[in-house]
């Protein structure tokens, strides 16, 4: 317990100090002196204690979560634009360079002009006569003749059955001639009976012979029409 020291009351006669002057103080001071400092300790009991409250604040951590689009509200990505990249070409340089030129001489004076008489005016931008189209070589050419050393072997047996029916007639044939005179195919054109085809092929085919055609001198083969005829006063 805490004891304040009170002072001495100023109209309170001093007659010394010790124990006769204890002895001497009045018992309502002592009951005064008890009753303040009853009252004093009464009041700091009776004092609120000081609280301090620390206030806690709690921090919440968020992050952000994009929200997933609906499959069917997805939109294409629009492709971007194809951007040309320009690249710097480099800007060719030329170099200033100074050529320097040979000092040109001065001509004093202009000979004369050595050559010939100068043109007709009149003459010029007229046109000569053209030369004649050059004309292709063609050859000369000679068609096939009968031999005359097979002239007989050029008339064919008469057919038996045409004999004797008294027959009389003719056959047109085409006959192909190879560059040396011989009958290398015949070819029917017309004949008055098929049997009379018949004697005359045999015939060319073994026995006729020709002088070959010639182109500019050369044998070539060729082609003839001949026409034989049958008479029953011939055979």
């Amino acid at each position: 317990m805490t004891q304040l020291a009170l002072p001495a009351s100023a109209h309170e006669p001093r007659f010394g100090t010790g124990y006769a002057a204890g002895r001497r103080r009045s018992p309502s001071a002592l009951v005064a002196a008890l009753a303040i400092n009853g009252g004093v300790f009464a009041i700091i009991l009776l004092m609120p204690a000081t609280q301090y409250i620390v206030e806690r604040v709690n921090t919440i951590s968020a992050t952000n979560i994009p929200i997933r689009p609906d499959p069917d509200e997805v939109k294409p990505v629009k492709p971007q634009d194809h951007v040309k990249t320009q690249v710097d070409r480099p800007t060719p340089r030329h170099d200033d360079t100074m050529f320097v030129l040979p000092p040109i001489t001065p001509i004093d004076k202009v000979g004369p002009i050595i050559g010939g008489a100068l043109p007709d005016l009149d003459t010029l931008g007229r046109v000569g006569p053209a030369d004649p189209p050059i004309t292709p070589h063609k050859p000369v050419f000679v068609k096939a003749t009968q031999d005359p050393r097979y002239a007989k072997a050029f008339h064919p047996d008469y057919p038996p059955s045409l004999v004797r029916e008294g027959l009389e007639g003719s056959v047109t044939v085409r006959v192909s001639i190879d560059a040396t005179g011989r009958v290398s195919a015949i070819e029917l054109i017309k004949a008055t009976n098929p049997a009379f085809f018949e004697e005359t092929r045999d015939q060319a085919l073994r026995f006729w012979r020709f002088k070959p055609a010639t182109s500019d001198g050369t044998p070539v083969a060729s082609q003839q029409v001949l026409t034989v005829q049958f008479n029953l006063e011939d055979r």
